[in-house]
C-alpha cells in the first residue's frame, strides 16, 4: 500500500489489451487501478472487431500488502510531586499523506503519584491499510530533589474528653505543598523498611498522658 502500482503487460495477437480490475473474482471489472491493501483480481480485455472475437482473459489473484508503521514510545522520568512532561513516541515505517492513524498516548501517572514506574500506552485509529506494531513505554515518578522542610506538631492539652492527635506538614524549599508527599504514622519506630505498616492517620488518644508517635515522609 501507498507504493507506484506495478504496470501490467500483456500481448493480443490482434488489438490491445486493456486491464480491469474488481474486488471479487466474478464482481464488476473497471479500469480503476486498486489502491488499498486487500485481495484483488485483474483481467486482460481486447475489444472485438469485424474479424475478430472479443477476448477476456481469466481473473488472475494478486494482492496489495498493509504498509507496515511501528510506533515505540519513549520512556519518560520526572520528580515527584512535578507535572507530568508531554509524552513522545518514534515511529518507523510511513504513513502516507492523506492518511492519519490518530496516534495518541496515555498514562497513569500523575503529578500526585507516588514514586515509582507507570505504563504508557500507545492507541491509534484502525485503518485498514496498516499494520500497525506498538510498543508501550515507561513514565518513572523518580523522587524530589527538593530540600523538604517538614514540620510536626503535637498538643498539650488539659483533659477534655476529645481525641487528639499530631499533625504533619511537608513543604518544598519554597514553601509549598508537596502532593506526592505521603505521611506514615505509628506508635512504632519507622524506618526505610517498614513505613508501609504505619497508618497514613495519625493515631489519637482521649485519655489523659504523654504519648510518642513516629512518623515517615515518603
Amino acid at each position: 500500500y501507498g507504493e507506484t502500482a506495478s504496470v501490467p503487460s500483456g500481448t493480443a495477437r490482434y488489438g490491445t489489451a486493456v486491464f480491469t480490475y474488481s474486488d471479487s473474482k466474478t464482481g464488476t471489472y473497471t479500469q480503476t487501478v486498486p489502491k488499498n491493501a486487500g485481495t484483488w483480481y485483474m483481467k486482460a480485455d481486447v475489444t472485438g472487431t469485424a474479424g475478430y472475437d472479443a477476448l477476456s482473459s481469466e481473473p488472475v489473484e494478486f494482492t496489495i500488502a498493509k504498509a507496515r508503521v511501528t510506533v515505540v514510545a519513549d520512556d519518560i522520568s520526572s520528580a515527584c510531586g512535578t507535572q507530568i512532561l508531554p509524552l513522545t513516541y518514534v515511529t518507523g515505517g510511513k504513513v502516507y499523506a492523506g492518511d492519519d492513524l490518530g496516534i495518541s498516548l496515555t498514562t497513569t501517572a500523575t503529578s500526585s503519584s507516588k514514586v515509582g514506574d507507570y505504563p504508557i500506552t500507545v492507541k491509534y485509529k484502525a485503518d485498514s491499510n496498516y499494520d500497525v506494531a506498538v510498543t508501550g513505554g515507561t513514565y518513572s515518578i523518580t523522587p524530589s530533589t527538593s530540600q523538604l522542610q517538614v514540620t510536626a506538631s503535637g498538643v498539650n492539652v488539659i483533659y477534655d474528653g476529645k481525641a487528639h492527635g499530631i499533625t504533619v506538614a511537608v513543604k518544598d524549599e519554597n514553601g509549598n505543598s508537596v502532593p506526592g508527599a505521603v505521611v506514615y504514622y505509628s506508635e512504632n519506630e519507622l524506618t526505610d523498611s517498614n513505613y508501609g505498616t504505619g497508618s497514613t492517620q495519625s493515631p489519637t488518644f482521649t485519655d489523659a498522658g504523654s504519648r510518642k508517635i513516629y512518623y515517615y515522609v515518603a
